[in-house]
């Protein structure tokens, strides 16, 4: 796993609002490459506004604050990069994970981890905070109070690490994988990305904001978009939505 050598700045709190909320409120004033981390969120934040749900000391919770000379449209593409680097790390732990397009870590069909991003953008990009939250020690009993089905390190390997001492490791393979991206674009990680999804072959139905789709999962392109065949064999692009409903492996 690649390491990368250039200074980091950790900021962490015991508890705090929203680690993402923070790096927003004061990116302008941060130094790029700042980690904020948290044991317990009160008002920990998702994608639409959700909140993420864990208790303190459970989960791996952390913003990076980037300031890259990228497009935003670029920029959009943090989200697979950290997508990527999540699933890499977690190999070490012997846990067979997927990407569900656009922002979530599986194992199998159950959330072990959940990434927001964000921009700061005026007549330029000003800065992008890459959020995520690992669950590590929640039991099946905490698991369960999450709306939609869910997992952790401990209740897949039965290991209950402490997630500071993950923290490190986990930020320095992101920042191996951030730093390709900035000099080589989508070809440094779309492969990766791509072998992780879960989705290509399988029926759909995804909310786009203005109208649901149902459909069969075509392919993704580098530019972060999913292609989705509907009922009717039309076929659309997508590069932003939410998925409703996966339904069982096939193939196109």
């Amino acid at each position: 796993m690649g390491l990368c050598t250039r200074p980091v700045k950790y900021i962490h709190f015991e508890e705090i609002s929203s680690t993402h909320i923070y790096a927003m409120a004061n990116g302008a004033f941060l130094s790029d490459f700042t980690v904020i981390t948290a044991d317990h969120q009160s008002d920990g934040r998702g994608r639409l506004g959700r909140k993420w749900i864990s208790s303190a000391g459970d989960s791996l919770l952390a913003s990076v604050l980037l300031k890259p000379s990228i497009t935003l449209q670029e920029a959009s593409l943090l989200t697979p990069v950290l997508s990527v680097a999540i699933c890499e790390y977690l190999d070490e732990f012997d846990l067979a994970c997927s990407i569900r397009w656009p922002n979530d870590v599986m194992v199998g069909e159950r959330k072990i981890a959940g990434i927001l991003s964000e921009a700061s953008y005026s007549d330029k990009l000003e800065f992008v905070v890459a959020s995520f939250g690992l669950n590590v020690r929640q039991k099946e009993g905490a698991l369960a109070l999450i709306d939609r089905p869910a997992t952790s390190i401990y209740s897949e390997k039965g290991r209950l690490l402490d997630p500071k001492s993950l923290c490190s490791p986990m930020i320095s393979h992101f920042a191996s994988l951030y730093f390709d991206f900035l000099k080589s674009g989508a070809d440094s990680f779309f492969n990766r990305w791509e072998e992780r999804m879960s989705m290509i072959g399988r029926e759909v139905s995804i909310d786009t904001g203005k109208e649901r789709i149902d459909g069969k999962v075509l392919k993704f392109y580098k530019n972060g978009s999913i292609e989705v065949r509907d009922l009717g064999g039309v076929s659309h692009r997508f590069h932003a939505g939410e998925i409703l409903r996966v339904g069982p492996r096939g193939r196109v």
